[in-house]
């Protein structure tokens, strides 16, 4: 199931054009992304790893340094039905700040630091006895994200590329299902794995 859904957002990636191959001064770069991602902690063990996509968009300020801006939507399902009930957690991640790029004429590695945010819709179902018990909150996250990436040219205008992304985030969650109550997430770390195809404007 999670491969037909990969299969799909990359084809609509390779249909649409779209972050970030050599972004040089004055350049904009826009792009869709989809890949996969997972959290650590107390949602790591609540929620699996699941299929994410998302955009983003880098400025070159100079030949070597730009701006960066990304967001990341995955929509999560428990790990463990038998323990924790039914749950469903909409992530989504953004984050801005310096990309430092090393421009070649058929490869561009990179490397960002990001502040970021994050946002919550959490869900959760579960039997007790004779009655379903239901959960729902929203909360956000606050942190930090470093990513490595590392762009193909396909023409002098698109890249394909490969990007990685790992960070930490302090939640404010809380949550309740039929093994705790008025539980906290508390902190948990966020590693997401992207493949994007570039267009520069």
């Amino acid at each position: 199931m999670n491969f037909c859904r990969l299969a799909i957002v990359l084809c609509l990636l390779l249909g649409f054009a779209a972050t970030a191959g050599a972004v040089e001064e004055g350049m904009l770069a826009l792009a869709p992304e989809a890949g996969y991602g997972v959290m650590t902690g107390k949602l790591g063990d609540m929620v699996a790893g699941d299929i994410i996509y998302g955009a983003s968009m880098s400025y070159g300020v100079i030949d070597w340094l730009g701006v960066t801006g990304s967001i990341l939507y995955g929509s999560h399902q428990q790990s463990d039905e038998d323990n924790t009930g039914e749950i469903e957690l909409d992530h989504f991640v953004g984050g801005l700040g310096p990309r430092f790029n090393y421009n070649s004429r058929l490869v561009v590695p990179y490397a960002g630091l990001l502040g970021a945010m994050s946002f919550m819709k959490y869900k959760s179902k579960w039997s007790a006895g004779a009655k379903t018990l239901e959960d729902s909150e929203d909360a956000h996250g606050y942190g930090g994200l470093a990513e490595l990436g590392i762009d193909f040219y396909l023409h002098d205008l698109f890249t394909l590329g490969l990007c990685g992304r790992g960070g930490y985030f302090i939640s404010n969650l809380e949550f309740t299902h039929q093994d705790a109550r008025g539980e906290e997430a508390g902190g948990y770390a966020y590693f997401a794995g992207t493949v994007r195809l570039s267009v520069i404007f």
